[in-house]
């Protein structure tokens, strides 16, 4: 697997575990879309031990129904936060990303939460990110501030930034909407998982 490429199903499929617990949707889903996101909770779940810190970040944008809108709100986003995870990478591995990819990158877990939300609520759209490999010398205030510095500069975030070290709980949490039928809540193009970060 190489950092930042999109996980394809079969890969998704090996990482699945056996006899998990049905996900009970709000809505009926295929056996086979029932399967992918068994898989898909599996491959996040089984990188839990990895996870260091939980981050969410805000966006400007509040969610919207209708032809194609939240499709392009989506888009934007996943968009935003490719440029933010690159100049994350950059500003935390310096060129020893460019060179090491593998190796000297941060592990970005990040799933897209809101687009179930209801437009008269008013909420926004938020990114929530498990984040490891950070390296050893990074402090968490360092990191926190790096994390606040780039998300500043991207075209939809909000300064409303919560940054706390992981617990066990973090990537069910972040992946609660999937448990609903929401398989488009894990950013998988902007996943990035070190090859030191995955265990046999």
């Amino acid at each position: 697997m190489y950092i930042g490429q999109p996980i394809t199903s079969s890969e998704i499929n090996r990482l699945s575990s056996k006899g998990r617990k049905s996900i009970k949707p709000i809505y009926a889903p295929s056996e086979k879309q029932l399967q992918l996101m068994d898989g898909m909770l599996d491959y996040y779940v089984g990188l839990g031990s990895q996870v260091q810190y939980a981050v969410t970040l805000q966006t400007k944008l509040v969610v919207c129904r209708g032809a194609g809108l939240a499709d392009k709100q989506r888009i934007s986003l996943e968009e935003d936060f490719r440029v933010f995870a690159k100049r994350l990478q950059r500003e935390v591995y310096g060129m020893a990303h460019r060179r090491k990819p593998n190796k000297f990158s941060l592990m970005l877990l990040p799933s897209l939460e809101g687009s179930m939300f209801s437009p008269e609520g008013r909420r926004t759209l938020h990114y929530h990110v498990a984040i490891g490999n950070v390296p050893a010398d990074m402090s968490a205030d360092k990191l926190r501030k790096t994390i606040w510095d780039q998300w500043a500069k991207s075209a939809y975030g909000q300064m409303d930034i919560k940054f706390k070290p992981a617990n066990e709980g973090w990537l069910s949490y972040i992946t609660k909407e999937m448990e609903h039928g929401n398989t488009r809540c894990c950013d998988w193009g902007n996943t990035f998982v070190p090859e030191c970060a995955l265990r046999p």
